[in-house]
């Protein structure tokens, strides 16, 4: 598949300049996470509140369709992360769909621990440049995997949840689900 098409709601135009080798979803408590992968890592995890027009012919419980074990290992660890028996993933990435700044932004990301949070501005000078607040803020919402690269932990400084592709519903229930307290 061309970089920037779309089968079903997995690809658009965030999509990585590799080729989708496997694709999958899974049912969760928000709706369904699709994933999807290239021969680099995982590159899609995004939320629909939709099952896929292919779930109806995909075998097994969950509506899942799995070509690839890349993918398989990446809806075992989420499905895993939402039923709380993972704190971290142990997955090859494919952020080939960022600049150079939103892969900084996003590895940067990864290293916050689950059940914590930081702010735009703590991800900024954690890539050097500590102006970047607001640009921080878009490379998170232009984040083509969601929960993965967890842009969910990252929060206003000064209060307020932030920003968050998937909704600010999701983004709350994914930090009370890491056991998050806000104030």
């Amino acid at each position: 598949m061309a970089s920037g098409a779309r089968r079903g709601d997995i690809i658009d135009a965030s999509a990585p300049s590799g080729e989708i080798r496997a694709i999958a979803s899974l049912r969760v408590a928000l709706g369904w996470l699709r994933i999807a992968a290239t021969a680099s890592g995982i590159c899609r995890v995004s939320l629909s509140p939709q099952p896929a027009a292919w779930e109806s012919v995909a075998p097994g419980a969950g509506g899942e369709r799995v070509a690839d074990e890349l993918v398989a290992a990446a809806t075992r660890q989420l499905g895993e992360y939402l039923a709380g028996e993972r704190l971290a993933f142990d997955l090859p990435l494919d952020l080939d769909a960022g600049s150079a700044f939103q892969q900084a932004v996003w590895r940067a990301t990864c290293q916050v621990q689950f059940g914590r949070v930081v702010a735009y501005g703590d991800i900024a000078r954690r890539i050097s440049n500590p102006l970047a607040c607001r640009a921080v803020g878009q490379a998170l919402k232009r984040n083509p995997l969601l929960i993965l690269v967890p842009c969910h932990r990252v929060v206003r400084m000064h209060g307020g949840l932030g920003g968050f592709r998937a909704g600010e519903e999701a983004k709350l229930w994914l930090l009370k689900h890491e056991g998050v307290i806000l104030i």
